[in-house]
């Protein structure tokens, strides 16, 4: 099973230089099962509302919610605990690739589900971490 963050979804959107990688990922979850948490669906709605309006980032939200081996999971409170601890772990002022709190929200989401194997990201951030394995595309 794969964590698919928000890079997956905004590339396929917006038509980005890893579209076709984006696709592969997506194709991939689609066979082994996927999942998001709901703070990759906020990330998503407000860069697309941003970028190329509320049209979009509408149909965006309906074409992600319409996947047949997708779960969509909330943030628990297990979750946002796990998250905060994993920030406080990776924090750093003086590393300009520090995570952000809704990267270790994805990171704890993907650490707490049984059977995830990998988190696709397109986040450089990923690349030192070692509690889920990550691909950074």
């Amino acid at each position: 099973m794969l964590f698919v963050d928000s890079w997956a979804w905004l590339e396929l959107t917006l038509e980005g230089e890893n579209e076709a990688q984006a696709r592969e990922v997506i194709k991939r979850g689609e066979e082994e099962g996927m999942i998001v948490a709901t703070t990759v669906l906020a990330e998503v709605y407000y860069i697309l509302d941003r970028e190329k309006g509320t049209t979009t980032a509408e149909k965006t939200m309906e074409m992600i919610s319409g996947f047949d081996h997708l779960d969509i999971l909330p943030v628990t409170p297990s979750i946002a605990i796990r998250g905060a601890q994993l920030r406080r772990k990776y924090y750093s002022q003086a590393d300009e690739r520090t995570p952000s709190y809704a990267d270790m929200i994805h990171l704890a989401t993907a650490e707490e589900v049984a059977g995830c194997d990998l988190l696709c990201t397109g986040d450089s951030d990923f690349e030192d971490i070692t509690e889920v394995k990550c691909h950074v595309f």
